[in-house]
């Protein structure tokens, strides 16, 4: 790009308008006008290209609430599979939670366990004989939707991943607890897990009697901040269930069918008129929330030490799932994914830190490179793409250690 930008300054010069317009002293005057301005931006070409035959040297795919039962009739596991079988060995699938819609993985002796072993053996079968790793992050659907018995469900679901004996498959951070667990991708990427929900979690968790590392919120956040320390010379990709930022229902932003047809939100065929009342549920989830929206005060203990951290090492990635879009925003040095489009899609919105969103079904992958550059690509995998077209790419140049 900058020798193109080069080449075309090359070229102007040589026209005899700009000659002549050199001899009148017009352009020089542009020039020392716009000079300052130049200096700017070169380098930002220089710093925005990938150095010369930099290596590919690992591939990570996100994908989020794959939990339906029709997840085995869609295309986005043959997608998937495909692109990994490609990667080899040196990739991961992280399924970023709400992996067994709609309550996790219940005891062997209830009527449910047999849908729920299909809804997520049908997800292992994506790499499963493959040579990639594959991780399942709890989500809140897969702790019984936040009820009494989900810390038993998200052992379940633990239980039933580890019987499969398939070493490069599992679930983290494990025992229900909060995490972080620190995953070493390559010498200029660490991957980090934590489980989001057992913040949210309001019933029984592994505590001050667990052998957990983290026993506390705050000794969980003092782990998390001694990986990014020891990591600062790295990029950090963390990967949890729910999002820090976003722009659908979770963020309180609603369509104008949900302030008139409230009813839709329990059923999609109620489509009831209420008018003005029916605004009370949307403007109660964008200013307080349930437990699992952005404005819930739980919600925002949870998420506001994360943002911090992130702040303070530029260049980190942060990747959830959750909101049923594929959308990617930045926000001041900090780069957010949200993945959550597995096996169902709803109503999102591109809004102030937005660079791209979209209510498809679809997968993120990361392409990192061995000087620490990467690249995102968002493929949507639907009816109309059953073969996985790539909608959005992004690339973030090689990392720099934040300044002390």
């Amino acid at each position: 790009m900058l020798a193109h930008f080069i080449t075309r300054i090359n070229t102007l010069i040589r026209s005899s308008k700009v000659i002549n317009d050199l001899k009148s002293g017009y352009l020089r005057k542009v020039m020392v006008k716009f000079l300052p301005f130049l200096i700017l931006i070169i380098p930002s070409f220089v710093s925005g290209q990938r150095q010369k035959n930099e290596k590919a040297v690992y591939s990570l795919y996100l994908v989020g609430d794959s939990g339906e039962l029709d997840i085995i009739s869609q295309p986005l596991g043959n997608v998937l599979r495909q692109q990994i079988k490609q990667s080899g060995s040196n990739a991961t699938l992280i399924y970023l939670g709400d992996n067994i819609y709609p309550n996790g993985m219940p005891d062997k002796s209830t009527k449910h366990r047999a849908v729920a072993e299909t809804i997520i053996k049908a997800q292992v079968e994506w790499i499963k004989g493959l040579d990639a790793k594959g991780i399942f992050v709890p989500g809140n659907h897969d702790w019984q939707r936040g009820k009494r018995s989900g810390m038993s469900y998200i052992q379940n679901q633990q239980h039933w991943l580890d019987s499969l004996h398939e070493p490069n498959i599992t679930l983290l951070p494990r025992n229900g607890c909060a995490g972080p667990v620190e995953v070493p991708l390559t010498e200029k990427t660490v991957l980090v897990i934590l489980d989001t929900q057992w913040f949210l979690h309001p019933w029984e968790k592994p505590g001050e009697e667990s052998d957990c590392e983290g026993k506390s919120a705050s000794e969980v956040w003092a782990l998390l901040s001694n990986i990014f320390a020891r990591n600062a010379d790295k990029r950090v990709i963390l990967a949890a269930h729910h999002p820090l930022i976003t722009y659908g229902e979770h963020g309180g932003v609603f369509q104008l069918k949900e302030h008139i047809f409230p009813l839709t939100a329990l059923n999609p065929s109620l489509y009831i008129p209420i008018p003005i009342i029916g605004s009370i549920y949307p403007l109660y989830r964008k200013w307080f929330g349930d437990i699992q929206d952005l404005a819930h005060p739980a919600y925002k203990e949870m998420s506001f030490p994360i943002q911090k951290l992130l702040a303070e090492h530029p260049g980190s990635i942060y990747t959830a799932g959750h909101e049923h879009a594929l959308q990617y925003l930045v926000k001041d040095s900090s780069h957010f994914i949200v993945s959550g489009s597995g096996s169902k899609v709803s109503f999102v919105k591109q809004k102030e830190y937005s660079r791209y969103a979209d209510a498809v079904n679809g997968f993120v992958k990361l392409i990192l490179y061995e000087a620490g550059s990467v690249d995102i690509e968002f493929w949507q995998v639907d009816k109309k793409f059953p073969h996985g077209k790539k909608v959005f790419t992004d690339f973030l140049p090689t990392h720099e250690p934040p300044k002390k």
